[in-house]
């Protein structure tokens, strides 16, 4: 992506940028360790059929050297930021490369993505977040069909909808457009997701086994929502307060952060116009090997967190 390189910080973000087709996307990207499977990602974004995007990288004190490339990312196009904090941003860079200054681990006392996803959001710009972990790989139309859903019969550029997610394809290692792959939910989850919500009482008799409206009810049942199918608006992530960092801000012990975030924006949707919308198509390549299957030069990602 086309963006001048070096290293910049960043100050609160200005007024979005409208393309003539839609709000500025803004695709967020922790990573750790996972270089191979990272550029997959890098370039599933960059292949995306809605173009009005920015791409933010957040790489939570990877040990991996390519990671500290300044050469390479900047060959990519990405712009360094060691903090979001200090020089103002003349442009919105198209591909940020946010360096944290200590991992989560270090703040944290434990690896939490969350840190990242935050961390990017406030370096971001767009009115509309989508998610990608760096292990997944979007497919081409992924933005376009999620923007237009989301879009809706609003009008102008305001949003009908305000969260959407979808199905996605279930693979091993890279994405390999010439195969053919199961659906996560649909095919390879749904035996397991009926049995789930029938012991709560709530029978899964959609045709497609979800319905298209996402609720409170259903998500506070289970977590069928794939993380890296995700798109909110901004205003979403304000009201909610983020990704959560601390246990004794979740609903229960040990929730996973993704999933505690859903169900607050979940319970948020019922005070807001709007609604939240699931999209039965598969936009996304899932990786069930997690960054650590089929990919060459890839010890790092081995070695864990």
């Amino acid at each position: 992506m086309d963006a001048a390189a070096g290293s910049v910080g960043i100050t609160e973000p200005p007024p979005a940028a409208l393309g003539d087709d839609g709000p500025l996307v803004s695709i967020i990207v922790p990573t750790h360790n996972r270089w191979p499977s990272l550029m997959q990602a890098i370039k599933s974004v960059q292949a995306q059929t809605y173009k009005n995007l920015e791409l933010v990288i957040i790489d939570d004190k990877s040990s991996d050297p390519r990671y500290g490339n300044d050469k390479v990312i900047e060959s990519m196009g990405g712009v360094i930021v060691h903090s979001v904090t200090g020089n103002p941003v003349l442009r919105i860079p198209k591909f940020t490369w946010l360096r944290q200054p200590k991992s989560s681990r270090e703040v944290l006392g434990r690896p939490a993505v969350a840190m990242g996803r935050n961390a990017g959001v406030n370096a971001s710009h767009g009115d509309v977040i989508c998610t990608l972990d760096d292990d997944d790989a979007y497919l081409p139309h992924k933005i376009e069909t999620q923007i237009k859903k989301m879009r809706g019969t609003a009008p102008g550029k305001e949003l009908q909808h305000h969260f959407s997610a979808s199905d996605a394809l279930m693979g091993k290692g890279p994405f390999d457009p010439t195969r053919k792959y199961s659906h996560y939910n649909f095919d390879n989850m749904a035996a397991i997701l009926k049995r789930i919500f029938s012991a709560k009482g709530v029978s899964l008799n959609h045709p497609k086994l979800f319905p298209e409206k996402i609720t409170h009810k259903l998500i506070n049942v289970h977590n069928y929502l794939i993380t890296s199918t995700v798109c909110f608006g901004r205003d979403v992530h304000k009201r909610t307060g983020g990704f959560s960092l601390s246990d004794k801000n979740r609903m229960h012990t040990m929730e996973p952060d993704d999933y505690n975030m859903w169900k607050r924006i979940s319970l948020e949707s019922q005070k807001m116009d709007g609604s939240m919308v699931y999209i039965h198509e598969p936009l996304l390549h899932y990786d069930g090997g997690h960054g650590k299957v089929g990919y060459p030069n890839n010890e790092y990602a081995q070695k864990g967190r």
